[in-house]
Parts: structure tokens; sequence; C-alpha cells
């Protein structure tokens, strides 16, 4: 989101841009920015990673505008469905309806209301296009979602293009009603709204697996996986500010720490300080403090006194994939919903599966059991939203980009620490302001918008509609 700004005007008129494409060369475009979940501010903000170069601010929480850059990914969803009718390959409007739900969520889950229904009009003229509220926005996106699985076949068509499925529309079947539930989570804090109708809504999905297929292994997650080729390398690999800005943090450190969890070998090197220990031994690991003062974290990490992160996220061009949506993810949606009473089931179930899911990814399966025979990792009545959210945040690391962060908005788990002097008198932001650009551009609806939604105008103390 912290990219440079598109004018919603610019979605409906760009003359260098080419007015026909195969629907399958624009797929393929779509999966890159679409799967493309790689976020050094994501792990910032989220309390998973921390700079030691600058008082960055997606760690101290100090951040204010974001762009709508995913309006450029939508005038390619547009132009895909276009393509699509105009090719006679109308199986891509299944996808394009997907594209155009994600992309849509992802939008307005940093900013609050939205343009949506006139921002894809591109041959009506309407170049200031309304803002939707956001429980208009997810009734169309929900409703999208459900047509575009329960129509999409699941045998005799193929995608060209699909860098993702390799063409298999079953597994996009699948994708898409994974990401469903997704979405219904995110909803969570409106379980009790009858027009959303959350809980029937999941449960439709669960009851009927033959109709509404799910993902059932880590390699269906939806996934893009990067290759040792020019511009499909893993989006880190030979950064030297990933080597010599970034730590670890501390709360995340020691989150894993407590529950002598092994993936932390797999995510983080061993302190400087700590050469003589094993790299398998807990005590050689530690992070600074996100919330800490910048200076007390860069005399911790001169002192050598913080482990970097694993060499593999900037030395390997391969590395691991970035995700729209795991296998482990999710198994602990479905734990959590059960937990939440919307469906019947075993939560605990569910949680081990996707633990069990990212130490797969992480590729310590062996040590699975042993993990999940610990006491303090099993699920705890009362404990349970927690325990859960905690450990998506582990799976998530570096590779989905704001969904910790997303949780804490929703239910205040994983817990983001403010404790530290770097973070003095800040609270956690609850969204992102309106790009400059609006105000010029479509400044009437953007007023109304504000008005609508906010008490004290366009802050980043004021929350949304989603999350409140």
């Amino acid at each position: 989101m912290f990219l440079s700004c598109t004018n919603i005007e610019e979605l409906q008129n760009d003359p260098n841009r080419t007015t026909e494409a195969t629907p399958d060369l624009i797929l393929t475009k779509l999966c890159i920015n679409a799967f493309s979940n790689v976020s050094l501010d994501a792990a910032l903000a989220s309390r998973q990673m921390a700079n030691v170069d600058s008082n960055a601010d997606s760690q101290y929480y100090t951040w204010n505008r974001a762009s709508f850059n995913n309006y450029d990914n939508l005038r390619e969803v547009v132009l895909m469905r276009k393509e699509a009718e105009r090719t006679g390959d109308t199986h891509y409007l299944f996808l394009a309806d997907f594209f155009e739900a994600y992309f849509i969520v992802n939008t307005t889950s940093f900013f609050g209301d939205i343009p949506y229904a006139e921002a894809l009009k591109l041959t009506e003229g309407i170049s200031q296009p309304k803002y939707d509220s956001q429980k208009e926005i997810f009734l169309k996106v929900l409703n999208k979602l459900k047509e575009a699985s329960t129509n999409l076949p699941s045998s005799g068509i193929s995608f060209k293009g699909d860098i993702i499925y390799n063409g298999n529309p079953l597994k996009w079947k699948k994708l898409i009603n994974s990401f469903y539930l997704k979405v219904l989570l995110q909803l969570s804090k409106h379980a009790g709204d009858a027009d959303l109708n959350i809980k029937g809504r999941f449960s439709e999905i669960i009851s009927n697996p033959t109709l509404y297929p799910l993902i059932e292994n880590n390699d269906e997650s939806g996934q893009l996986k990067f290759l040792d080729i020019v511009e499909n390398r893993f989006p880190l690999f030979n950064s030297n500010s990933l080597q010599t800005a970034y730590t670890m943090e501390k709360t995340f450190i020691d989150k894993m720490k407590s529950l002598e969890d092994p993936r932390l070998f797999e995510i983080a090197q061993k302190m400087s300080s700590a050469a003589s220990l094993s790299t398998t031994d807990f005590n050689a690991y530690n992070g600074v403090l996100g919330s800490g003062l910048l200076s007390d974290n860069q005399t911790q990490n001169t002192n050598g006194n913080s482990s970097r992160i694993n060499e593999n996220y900037f030395s390997n061009p391969v590395n691991k994939p970035s995700f729209v949506i795991s296998y482990a993810e999710l198994n602990f949606i479905l734990s959590e919903a059960i937990v939440r009473g919307w469906v019947s089931g075993d939560a605990q179930e569910y949680y081990q599966k996707g633990i069990e899911s990212s130490f797969t990814f992480y590729e310590v399966s062996d040590k699975a059991a042993t993990y999940l025979s610990n006491s303090n990792v099993a699920l705890v009545a009362g404990r349970e939203i927690q325990q859960i959210l905690d450990q998506k945040h582990i799976a998530t690391f570096l590779n989905s980009g704001w969904v910790s962060f997303f949780d804490f908005l929703r239910t205040g788990y994983p817990v983001l620490d403010v404790s530290g002097a770097g973070t003095a008198g800040v609270s956690v932001p609850r969204r992102w302001m309106y790009p400059n650009e609006e105000s010029i551009d479509n400044p009437i609806n953007l007023s109304e918008a504000i008005k609508r939604q906010f008490s004290s105008g366009d802050k980043i103390s004021e929350g949304t509609w989603l999350f409140e």
C-alpha cells in the first residue's frame, strides 16, 4: 500500500494502455500482483521485525496516508473481463470476479469506505465516483465470490497464463471458497448483522464440501512460488537493507522461545554474541523491542545482542512462496470459527492441522509431534482466540502481508507491543488516511465519506466500520 498514488480518474482513461490483450496475459500479471505479499512494512507493524536504521513509520505507528494503487490492479481486472468477452474465453470471468473481490477487500481494509461500484464503470464517463460504505462493499464481495465459486466448473476448462494452479479450475474453486471464509472471519465484529448473515454463510460452505470444496493441503495453498529467473525471484533476494537495517523483534522472538518453537531456527539467525551456542539453543536468539528507542535498539544490535533474519531470506532467490491464503491459515480460520460457535467441530483438531501445515512449510515437519505435545501449545479454554492468532502470527511471517495486523484490529491479538519509550503516547493506528490526490480529484465524494465515518476527520486514530 505504500506506493505512489493512482487517481481513480486514471482508472478510466489511460491513452498509453493497449486496448486489446488476451485474457491469459492479463491473468499472469494479476496473479503476480495479487499473490505477492512479502512486505517488510507489514512485518514491522505486526511486530515480527524491527528496523534499527531509522524511525520507520510502520514500526513506530506514525504513518499517515497510503495509496489507491490497487485501482491499477482493478483496471487490469476490468480489462481481463472485457477481453474474455471479446475473445469468447468467458470462463476467465469467474477469475475476474475473484480478483475484483480480492483487491477491493484489501483496499477497503486499509481505509474504510472507498469507491467501488462507480469506480469500475470505465465506459460511463464517471470521473468522480461515489464512495461505497464498507457494509455495502462486503455484501457485494461476498455475493460475487459465492457466485464465482458456484458457476466455476470443476473440470472441462483450463486457464492459460495461470502461474498459480497451472490452469486447474477445481483448485481455483477451492481457493475462492477458502478466501470467502477468510473474508467472513474478517467480518467477525459483525457476526450479529442479519444482512451479512455471517454464521449462515460460513455454515453453508462447511456443510456442503462437494459444492464448496476447500484447500486440502499445502500444495493447494493460494501461493506464488518464486523462480531463479529475472523478475521472478524472491522479492528480498540480495536486499542489502534486509541484511543491515533489520533485525528480529523481541516480542515475536520471545513468543517462539516460550513455546520452544523450532520454526525460530528457520526464521532467524543466532545473535553474533552467542557464537559459542548451538543453532538449536533458544538462548542464542533475541530481538529488539519494536516499540523501543531507536538509539537503544542500535546499541543492542551493535553489541551483537539481536538476531538477524535467516540468511535464506536474502541469499536464496527462490526461498518460500507468498500467499493469498495458505492451508495453515485456512485451518486457523476454521478453528477460530468453531471457537466462536459459527460451526460445530473440533477446534483443537484444526488448530493442530494449521500448526502441522506451518511446520511442513518451514520444512521441520519431523518436529511437529513433539511441539504439539507441549502443554503450553495446546488450546486452553478461554484463551483459544489468542492462541490461534499467535500461531497464525508465526505461520504468516513475511509471506501473507497484513493478515496479523488486521487480526489485531478485529480481536486485539496478536498483541502488538507499544510499551517501549519509542512509542510513548502512541497507540496502534486503526487505519490509513486517504491519498492526497483524492482531495483534488474527488473532493465532494471524499468529504462526504469522511464525514459519515469519522467524528474527528480523516485520521489514523479513527476506527472503520469493519474493525469497530
